[in-house]
């Protein structure tokens, strides 16, 4: 699968992560267009944090134990990169509304 979709064969290949923030380059018009444009960017986890389930597998216990590591981990990031967390079972109506119409989250399905 991974090598259909994303033309890496794990066989032969070797993945390079560079997650070095201050390599990224931008030309200026890119620069501009960024600026105009990007209002806000999201993290989708899609993978486990070592320890836990996947979602699929999950308990209720695992997925506050979860929600309390990524707490952490958001506390421990740098004030330019801080936002406001917005806990899933405690969103009032209001905050539901205002986040699903800036697209910042998902309707129920």
């Amino acid at each position: 699968i991974v090598e259909g979709w994303h033309k890496f064969d794990p066989n032969t290949q070797e993945h390079k992560s560079d997650l070095d923030p201050t390599k990224v380059t931008m030309s200026e018009e890119q620069a501009a267009l960024f600026q105009k444009y990007v209002k806000s960017t999201r993290v989708r986890a899609a993978r486990n944090i070592s320890g836990f389930s996947l979602p699929a597998g999950s308990s209720k216990e695992d997925r506050l134990a979860v929600e309390g590591v990524l707490k952490q981990a958001f506390e421990a990031l740098p004030d330019d990169l801080q936002g406001t967390y917005f806990p899933l079972g405690g969103l009032t109506a209001e905050q539901e509304s205002a986040l699903q119409a800036g697209g910042f989250l998902f309707q129920k399905p």
